[in-house]
Order: structure tokens, then sequence, then C-alpha cells
């Protein structure tokens, strides 16, 4: 495989695949309750990247969110959340993201997450480094590196266990004795969110 005209060809497909983001005209249905819904789009993201992903690579495996995708038998496997933040997509806000990692045996190989919404794009490959790409503005890509601030200045981001409300008590106790010593707290309601 060769490695950097595969993240080149998954950064345009997953650019191509945040087009069936940019509509109004969607359906939502419930997946497990009213906290965990999905989308027209989210079908229509994943479907659409399965396919294109599939002709990159084929023989690969799949581990997607959406329609119980999780064949997992293969050399490589294409992980898929084909929009992190679908609560927010489905409601204007505009954090919400296409995510594809390509994972090797147990390594994560490379990494896209795309939010069409902010043309924020970020990219990384194993042994390479991460990157902040803006397509849709031509703006330089910047590269990213941890940050050196030392936690009590830091602002954590997190999110609560919306799925399992059952569990907010326990969260909330956590995100409490965290913001006890860091500068503050954000939630964007999408873990692929801004930094």
């Amino acid at each position: 495989m060769d490695e950097i005209n595969m993240l080149s060809s998954v950064i345009h497909t997953v650019i191509d695949a945040s087009g069936l983001m940019l509509t109004d005209d969607f359906r939502i249905s419930q997946k497990d309750g009213a906290a965990n819904i999905v989308t027209s789009s989210d079908i229509a993201v994943q479907e659409f990247l399965c396919r294109r992903l599939s002709d990159l690579l084929p023989g690969c495996g799949f581990l997607c969110e959406e329609e119980d995708m999780h064949d997992l038998l293969h050399e490589y496997t294409w992980i898929i959340d084909p929009i992190d933040g679908t609560a927010n997509y489905s409601r204007g806000i505009r954090e919400c993201a296409v995510c594809v990692g390509l994972k090797h045996g147990a390594v994560m190989e490379l990494a896209v997450v795309y939010l069409p919404r902010t043309d924020e794009l970020f990219a990384a490959q194993r042994g390479k480094g991460a990157f902040l790409h803006h397509p849709q503005s031509g703006r330089p890509s910047v590269p990213l590196h941890v940050s050196d601030r030392p936690f009590s200045d830091s602002i954590m981001c997190t999110a609560l266990a919306v799925y399992h409300k059952e569990y907010a008590q326990v969260c909330s106790d956590i995100i409490r004795n965290v913001f006890m010593q860091c500068n503050d707290i954000r939630r964007f309601g999408a873990a692929a969110g801004p930094l």
C-alpha cells in the first residue's frame, strides 16, 4: 500500500462523502430510544464511504456505526462513523464530522476527520504526525502537536453517557473533579469536535 497516496485518496473520499451531509432534506429515526438517533444522511454517507473505500483497498473489512457492520476478519479494516455528532447535525449545529480510520492488524495506520460546516479537516498518519487542513478555503496546512500547557491551565473537552443516562451522576462527579483541577470544561456534542 502506498501510504501517502492512500491518505490523500481517503481525504478526497471523505470530502466527497461530506457533500451528502450538506442537505436539509433528511429523515430522522431512533436506534435505541430518543437519545440515539440516525439520519438518512448517516446511512448515505456510510454507504458511499464503504463503496469508495472498498475500491481503494479491495478485500478490506469494515467496522461502521450504522447498520451493525462489524466485518473484522481482514488484514485491513476501515473504521467509520459517517456522522459523528448526529444530534448536532440533525439540529443544524456545525460541530459534526465524517470520521474514517484505517487499521492494519492492531495498529491504526491513518485517520481523517472532516467537519464540513467549519471546513476543518484533521488528518493523521502513523509515523508522520497530524495536520489540520482547510480544503475549501485553501489555507495552508498546520501541523498539530500536544499542548505544552500545564493541566491547571487546560480546557478539558468531555461528553456525557447520553445513551446511558443512568450513569449521569458518575459522569457529573468525574467532570466536577476534573473541573476543580483544570481551567474550564467544554462539551461540543461530538467526539470529533473542534480543537
